[in-house]
């Protein structure tokens, strides 16, 4: 398995300066490099939790205190970066009114964003929803 990590939020630059005079798109080996040695934290948001290791997978109960965190480079975890551009440059399109109204799909979209402790991003779908969905 090959795993490629592929974050638009974050931007690589602070990490490695010449970042920014790659080709986009650019597929970047990871190992013995200075971005796989940096902290996989590094590529997160500030507010994004860790979770304790349970027996068959993350434990995601309750998010670990950031005094536990173990560092974690990068290399270890994936094997790639899959470069697009700085953040500034990324544009994204808007979920589809029409999956906002279907239940089913929005109940396994909220509950995955939950396991990943995505519930900031949570509020913000279900803000955007109610602003495109017709009573």
């Amino acid at each position: 398995m090959f795993s490629i990590w592929t974050e638009t939020g974050i931007d690589l630059s602070q990490l490695q300066s010449d970042v920014g005079t790659w080709r986009k798109p650019s597929l970047v080996i990871l190992q013995g490099t200075v971005l796989g040695s940096a902290d996989a934290a590094r590529y997160l948001p500030e507010e994004t939790p860790r979770f304790a290791s349970a027996t068959n997978g993350p434990d995601f109960s309750k998010p670990l205190p950031r005094a536990q965190w173990r560092t974690l480079p990068m290399q270890d975890q994936f094997d790639a970066v899959l470069y697009l551009g700085a953040p500034s440059e990324i544009t994204m399109s808007r979920l589809p009114p029409r999956l906002c109204e279907d239940r089913s799909y929005m109940d396994m979209r909220m509950q995955r964003m939950i396991w990943a402790g995505m519930q900031r991003l949570i509020d913000r779908l279900k803000q955007y929803c109610a602003t495109v969905v017709r009573p």
